[in-house]
């Protein structure tokens, strides 16, 4: 069974393990393991205190029994809408276990009445979680480009992709 509860405190050993057991192929934000230091800690920070910048952020581990599989983070702006990031174990996806995991998330920000809406950006070749979101109740956006980091031997070099927007209102 599949829950969801704060991200654990410290949490850098949880991090780095869940994103070297990630397909970062189809990711728009792609993280070599081991994670740069001050970005990480200052994300942790971030997640534990719940705030980022000017942003408000929600995090919840996702869990099978005892074990992290994934992890959900909620990233609130002014406006009331928030932007959505899943991911899950390579080992653990195509088994429902995010389509559950999403669905939990969506009850609670909505009993809390946490954002307006949520808003997935999403890799066009990455159709396990476009039809993810779709399964749980996101409607399709726009199409768009972005540039996005991807680490290398040599550093991160820049290259652009195309995705999809998913929204889902939740007022």
């Amino acid at each position: 069974m599949i829950t969801l509860d704060q991200w654990p405190s410290p949490g850098r050993y949880e991090l780095e393990k869940l994103y070297s057991e990630v397909h970062q192929k189809y990711c728009l934000v792609q993280l070599a393991a081991p994670l740069e230091e001050n970005a990480t800690q200052r994300y942790l920070q971030g997640i534990h205190t719940g705030v980022i910048d000017d942003k408000q952020i929600l995090c919840r581990a996702v869990r099978l029994d005892d074990q992290i599989i994934g992890k959900i983070d909620l990233n609130r702006y002014p406006s009331g809408a928030a932007e959505i990031d899943i991911v899950i174990a390579a080992a653990h996806t195509g088994k429902g276990y995010g389509a559950e995991a999403l669905r939990q998330i969506i009850s609670e920000v909505s009993e809390q009445k946490w954002c307006t809406a949520m808003h997935a950006y999403v890799h066009a070749e990455n159709m396990h979680a476009r039809k993810l979101f779709l399964k749980t109740g996101f409607r399709p956006g726009r199409r768009f480009q972005a540039d996005v980091m991807i680490p290398g031997k040599n550093g991160y070099r820049f290259k652009t992709v195309d995705g999809y927007e998913y929204i889902l209102y939740l007022q």
